[in-house]
Protein backbone atom coordinates (compact mmCIF):
# COMPACT_ATOMS: atom_id res chain seq x y z
CA UNK A 1 0.00 0.00 0.00
CA UNK A 2 1.23 3.65 -1.06
CA UNK A 3 0.37 6.94 0.22
CA UNK A 4 1.02 10.25 -1.41
CA UNK A 5 1.17 13.50 -0.52
CA UNK A 6 -0.92 16.62 -1.72
CA UNK A 7 -0.02 18.18 -4.81
CA UNK A 8 2.57 21.12 -4.62
CA UNK A 9 2.69 23.58 -7.17
CA UNK A 10 6.25 24.44 -7.59
CA UNK A 11 5.43 27.15 -10.63
CA UNK A 12 2.53 28.44 -12.52
CA UNK A 13 2.89 29.73 -16.21
CA UNK A 14 6.58 29.96 -15.72
CA UNK A 15 7.95 32.09 -19.02
CA UNK A 16 10.63 29.48 -20.33
CA UNK A 17 14.12 30.28 -21.60
CA UNK A 18 16.19 28.44 -24.34
CA UNK A 19 18.74 27.69 -21.23
CA UNK A 20 18.19 25.10 -18.66
CA UNK A 21 16.54 27.20 -15.48
CA UNK A 22 14.84 26.21 -11.92
CA UNK A 23 11.20 25.88 -12.47
CA UNK A 24 9.80 27.23 -9.65
CA UNK A 25 10.28 30.34 -7.16
CA UNK A 26 13.87 30.88 -6.94
CA UNK A 27 14.00 32.65 -3.41
CA UNK A 28 13.16 28.73 -2.37
CA UNK A 29 15.39 27.01 -5.32
CA UNK A 30 12.54 25.69 -6.90
CA UNK A 31 12.82 22.55 -4.54
CA UNK A 32 10.35 19.83 -3.18
CA UNK A 33 11.13 18.01 -0.25
CA UNK A 34 11.12 14.21 -1.13
CA UNK A 35 12.57 12.77 2.22
CA UNK A 36 11.00 9.20 2.93
CA UNK A 37 9.57 8.84 -0.16
CA UNK A 38 10.43 6.57 -3.27
CA UNK A 39 9.06 8.16 -6.24
CA UNK A 40 7.89 11.40 -7.68
CA UNK A 41 4.92 12.16 -9.72
CA UNK A 42 5.53 15.27 -11.91
CA UNK A 43 2.75 17.08 -13.65
CA UNK A 44 3.67 19.55 -16.18
CA UNK A 45 1.43 22.11 -18.08
CA UNK A 46 2.82 23.34 -21.05
CA UNK A 47 1.88 26.22 -23.03
CA UNK A 48 4.03 26.25 -26.36
CA UNK A 49 5.37 29.38 -28.14
CA UNK A 50 7.30 28.87 -31.40
CA UNK A 51 9.78 26.61 -30.03
CA UNK A 52 9.81 23.01 -30.97
CA UNK A 53 10.36 20.95 -27.63
CA UNK A 54 10.21 21.02 -24.18
CA UNK A 55 13.40 19.55 -21.87
CA UNK A 56 13.36 18.70 -18.46
CA UNK A 57 16.10 17.37 -16.24
CA UNK A 58 15.25 16.49 -12.74
CA UNK A 59 18.08 17.05 -10.25
CA UNK A 60 18.09 15.32 -6.77
CA UNK A 61 20.15 16.10 -3.38
CA UNK A 62 21.15 13.92 -0.79
CA UNK A 63 21.22 17.11 1.67
CA UNK A 64 18.64 19.81 3.35
CA UNK A 65 20.60 22.71 1.97
CA UNK A 66 23.04 24.04 -0.24
CA UNK A 67 23.63 23.88 -4.14
CA UNK A 68 24.51 19.94 -4.29
CA UNK A 69 22.71 18.70 -7.04
CA UNK A 70 23.19 15.76 -9.24
CA UNK A 71 21.01 14.37 -11.99
CA UNK A 72 18.63 12.00 -11.97
CA UNK A 73 20.02 8.99 -13.94
CA UNK A 74 17.97 6.24 -16.12
CA UNK A 75 17.30 2.64 -14.52
CA UNK A 76 18.26 0.67 -17.07
CA UNK A 77 20.05 0.44 -20.46
CA UNK A 78 19.29 -1.74 -22.91
CA UNK A 79 22.99 -1.48 -24.37
CA UNK A 80 24.56 -3.24 -21.04
CA UNK A 81 26.28 -6.23 -21.43
CA UNK A 82 27.33 -9.16 -19.65
CA UNK A 83 30.59 -11.01 -19.37
CA UNK A 84 32.81 -12.99 -17.00
CA UNK A 85 30.12 -12.46 -13.91
CA UNK A 86 30.21 -8.47 -14.71
CA UNK A 87 27.58 -6.17 -15.98
CA UNK A 88 28.62 -2.96 -17.82
CA UNK A 89 25.81 -0.22 -17.94
CA UNK A 90 26.30 3.13 -19.40
CA UNK A 91 24.63 5.48 -17.11
CA UNK A 92 22.76 8.04 -18.61
CA UNK A 93 21.49 11.64 -17.40
CA UNK A 94 17.47 11.62 -17.14
CA UNK A 95 16.45 14.19 -19.63
CA UNK A 96 12.71 14.19 -20.59
CA UNK A 97 11.99 15.43 -24.26
CA UNK A 98 8.08 16.59 -24.91
CA UNK A 99 7.18 17.88 -28.40
CA UNK A 100 3.65 18.25 -27.51
CA UNK A 101 2.12 20.87 -25.70
CA UNK A 102 -0.26 20.47 -22.99
CA UNK A 103 -0.64 18.63 -19.52
CA UNK A 104 2.09 16.04 -19.26
CA UNK A 105 2.68 13.40 -16.24
CA UNK A 106 6.41 12.12 -15.13
CA UNK A 107 7.15 10.02 -12.71
CA UNK A 108 10.58 9.78 -11.41
CA UNK A 109 12.45 7.38 -8.70
CA UNK A 110 14.27 9.29 -5.64
CA UNK A 111 15.13 6.79 -3.42
CA UNK A 112 18.19 8.45 -0.89
CA UNK A 113 17.69 12.29 -1.91
CA UNK A 114 16.34 14.78 0.41
CA UNK A 115 15.32 17.37 -2.56
CA UNK A 116 14.03 17.60 -5.90
CA UNK A 117 14.25 20.52 -8.67
CA UNK A 118 13.39 20.35 -12.05
CA UNK A 119 15.05 22.79 -14.71
CA UNK A 120 13.59 23.38 -18.11
CA UNK A 121 14.26 25.04 -21.17
CA UNK A 122 13.24 25.42 -24.90
CA UNK A 123 14.56 23.91 -27.92
CA UNK A 124 14.49 24.62 -31.38
CA UNK A 125 12.93 27.52 -31.18
CA UNK A 126 12.86 29.30 -34.52
CA UNK A 127 14.64 32.77 -34.61
CA UNK A 128 16.03 32.09 -30.58
CA UNK A 129 12.66 33.16 -29.27
CA UNK A 130 11.35 30.96 -26.42
CA UNK A 131 8.62 32.18 -24.45
CA UNK A 132 6.13 29.62 -24.05
CA UNK A 133 4.68 28.89 -20.19
CA UNK A 134 5.28 25.98 -17.70
CA UNK A 135 3.16 25.01 -14.80
CA UNK A 136 4.98 22.72 -12.29
CA UNK A 137 2.95 20.31 -9.61
CA UNK A 138 4.64 17.66 -7.56
CA UNK A 139 3.27 14.93 -5.60
CA UNK A 140 5.52 12.45 -3.30
CA UNK A 141 4.47 8.81 -3.05
CA UNK A 142 5.84 6.55 0.03
CA UNK A 143 5.31 2.95 0.95
CA UNK A 144 2.34 3.25 3.48
CA UNK A 145 3.60 1.43 7.02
Amino acid sequence: MYSKSKAVTLATAQTLTGSDAVVGDTSANGVFDVRNNREVSIFLDWAKASATALEILVEASPVSTGDDWYPLVLGADAGASFSAGAVTQTSGTLRYSIAVAGKHHLPARVFGAHRLRVKAKETGTPGGTPGGTLTLKVTAVQEAS
